[in-house]
């Protein structure tokens, strides 16, 4: 069995693409902001007039985000490598790992994984919701949601996929207690080889509310007409239909409609997963912690500690007749059917989108989510001491922000420097408060020595925060080094376009007193 960390930068460039030509997708895009619906900043209404006259909306929302229920697919290429003739779905992919067809062909999978029991595999163990400070508390399981599943085969590497999972804390949230924890691996299969692709991990604060149009999830794969030509791939595995992105999840005629963390809230979740999970993680998290423990030659512990972060929303109108370009003369490549484009955080595109139209939107974020989620990015390409970012036989660190957008890889290894970009607006809704980042890097001690060429000597690290005129912007900075892990992070800077460095030195010897 096989890490590729390549495949999900291929599966990311579709998705980007999808999402531009589509709109919304529900599933993809759980926020307790949104600017569709009717209590959002543009409403359910688009005047014809506007569209004509070329207006177009334009929002970042998050990218990396579990689907709803877990499915597998199988595509069979005879002729060549790009035009799929055969399509079939399956909940049991069988020991040939090809849905019973007896056929040669790929196939892809996505696997929600279920709450640990006897059975040693990939599942969520433990999840605690507390007050930070405080001894951590765990959360009780509620229940399971209704979804599709697949059978699983541990001994040749495919996870077991469930359902979402609701738990009930004693920190309570803005509408209630209960929160959805939702963790999936996506893996793909290839002449009886299997390649774990991606990990999404998410806790989300819930409230549920009646909806006529929500339904229990359904993985649906399609081909064009539904994709672009020659194109095969997940359609829909939600049951939000696309009427509410506030829907962290959907049950027949129910929503789990997303809310707010309240202030000083830590969340922790323990997982058994392979060990080919590894390389980095990004998230919407501060402060984190993370722990990997062995469980055998097969399966590691793995957990993640942090409080959730506040994500200033970026959201505005390109107006052709106030002198602004259109997106697609910004993106030829991109298709931009219907009134909306959006743009995943942590995407290049966003920082474009968010540099032209920083004006247009009044350097003011149009609103504010809380979040806790953290993902898997693909190894970096790198030469040099940079290989040593490019490890993928163990987790290596992981890090995040509260960016509007950011960087979605592994920092840059460059001049001496570790290097991440971020960007967001100056303001919070109502152009008077200054939106306050955060930034969190957490690695390896001894992957910091393989870049620097250091000994086991103590080590430590500056952090600056500088505009793109190379300027240094204030911020709270915190360095610490524990149990083999590197803790860097910066606090409090301003946001326009940043660049945050990190450079690694061996710590001075502390003066002896005489």
């Amino acid at each position: 069995m096989t890490l590729r960390p390549t495949i999900k930068k291929m599966s990311v460039l579709a998705f980007a693409i999808i999402f531009a030509i589509t709109g919304v997708q529900a599933s993809s895009a759980t926020d307790s902001w949104a600017p569709i619906g009717e209590s959002g900043p543009i409403g359910t209404q688009h005047p014809k007039e506007r569209l004509d006259a070329g207006f177009h909306n334009l929002y970042v929302l998050e990218q990396a985000q579990p689907m709803e229920t877990s499915g597998f697919y199988q595509i069979g290429f005879p002729r060549d490598r790009y035009t799929a003739e055969t399509l079939i779905t399956c909940p049991d992919v069988g020991p040939r790992l090809d849905c019973g067809t007896g056929k040669a062909g790929r196939a892809f999978g996505n696997a929600m994984l279920p709450i640990c029991g006897a059975e040693l595999e990939s599942c969520i163990e433990k999840v605690w919701i507390y007050e930070g400070g405080q001894s951590p508390v765990e959360a009780q399981v509620v229940r399971t949601l209704r979804g599709e599943s697949t059978k699983g085969y541990p001994q040749k590497g495919i996870p077991r996929g469930a359902t979402a999972s609701i738990w009930k804390a004693s920190k309570a949230h803005t509408g209630g207690d209960e929160y959805v924890a939702q963790a999936s691996v996506g893996y793909s299969t290839f002449k009886g080889e299997v390649f774990l692709e991606n990990l999404e991990l998410s806790v989300i604060p819930v409230a549920e509310t009646s909806s006529t149009m929500a339904m229990d999830p359904k993985f649906i794969v399609c081909a064009p007409p539904n994709r672009p030509a020659g194109e095969v791939g997940v359609c829909g595995a939600g049951g939000n239909n696309g009427f509410n992105v506030r829907c962290a999840y959907t049950q027949q005629g129910v929503c789990g409609t997303t809310k707010l963390f309240s202030e000083n809230t830590r969340v922790a979740v323990q997982l058994r997963l392979p060990n080919q999970i590894s390389g980095w993680f990004h998230g919407r998290m501060k402060s984190p912690d993370i722990q990997v423990s062995r469980i055998n030659e097969t399966y590691n512990n793995v957990k993640v500690d942090a409080s959730p972060v506040s994500v200033g929303r970026f959201f505005t109108q390109s107006r052709p007749d106030l002198g602004d370009p259109k997106p697609q003369d910004i993106f030829p490549y991109m298709g931009m059917g219907g009134p909306y484009t959006v743009f995943g955080s942590n995407s290049p595109d966003a920082f474009k989108i968010l540099s032209r139209f920083r004006d247009r939107a009044k350097d003011t974020a149009n609103g504010v989510s809380t979040l806790w989620s953290v993902s898997t990015i693909p190894s970096p390409n790198a030469s040099g001491r940079g290989q040593c970012l490019a490890d993928t036989s163990r987790v290596l660190g992981i890090v995040t922000t509260n960016a509007a957008v950011y960087y979605g890889r592994a920092p840059e290894f460059r001049n001496g420097f570790l290097n991440y970009e971020v960007a967001g607006m100056h303001y919070l809704p109502g152009g008077t408060e200054l939106s306050q980042g955060s930034y969190d890097l957490v690695m390896r001690s001894d992957l910091a020595r393989c870049l620097y060429g250091f000994s086991n000597a103590p080590l430590s690290a500056s952090v600056s925060v500088v505009n793109n005129k190379g300027q240094r912007s204030f911020a709270t900075t915190v360095v610490s080094e524990k149990n083999g892990w590197l803790k860097m992070a910066a606090y409090g800077f301003t946001f326009s376009k940043k660049v945050i460095k990190v450079k690694i030195t061996k710590a001075k010897p502390k003066s002896k007193r005489r």
